[in-house]
């Protein structure tokens, strides 16, 4: 053994002793002991908690897994009036033609106005054919309309026999032909 092994276990020691905490009072006594106690009551705590939570999410679980499960219902039934939708899907689709069919007109009217101007300019002889066209076109379209909305009422009846009388050398005379045979049968 050497002087240098004793000096070191002496240093040693002598460390050893000044880490070590100051002897206990009865006053730090008390309160190490309290806090113990308080450390222990919150550990016991937090463990009930935890017990108590475990318990819950597993009688929720069960009670879910007994309870019998409603079955997918049908739809419920709704009660469609089909003959009074389909009624009024007919009448937007006969007010929409009716529409398409006055544009369709209008721009037949512009386009023939555009042609009359164009024989007018060409010869008198063709104005006033062109005239006569109009005239028996008008009426011609009147008794369409009529014809339409009455379903071959005298009316509708009438204007077409007054179309063939008035200008019986039309090509629209013809047309008025057509309409009249259409109402009769």
């Amino acid at each position: 053994m050497n002087v240098d092994d004793d000096d070191e276990r002496g240093l040693e020691n002598l460390l050893s002793k000044a880490d070590r905490p100051a002897p206990a009072t009865p006053a730090d006594l008390a309160a190490r002991v309290r806090q113990r106690d308080h450390r222990r009551r919150r550990r016991r705590a937090r463990r009930i908690a935890a017990v108590v939570l475990v318990l819950f999410v597993g009688v929720t679980t069960v009670i879910a897994a007994l309870r019998p499960r409603p079955m997918d219902a049908p739809p419920p039934v709704v009660a469609i009036d089909h003959r009074r939708a389909l009624g009024e899907l007919t009448a937007r689709i006969r007010d929409k033609r009716d529409a398409i069919d006055a544009l369709l007109a209008a721009q037949q009217q512009a386009e023939l106005t555009r042609q009359i101007g164009d024989y007018a300019a060409q010869s008198p002889d063709l104005a006033l054919d062109a005239d006569r066209d109009r005239a028996a076109g008008a009426l011609l379209e009147y008794a369409a309309e009529m014809s339409k909305r009455t379903g071959g009422a005298p009316e509708a009846r009438n204007e077409y026999r007054r179309v063939i009388e008035l200008f019986p050398d039309s090509p629209l005379a013809l047309a008025a032909r057509e309409g009249l045979k259409d109402i009769e049968h």
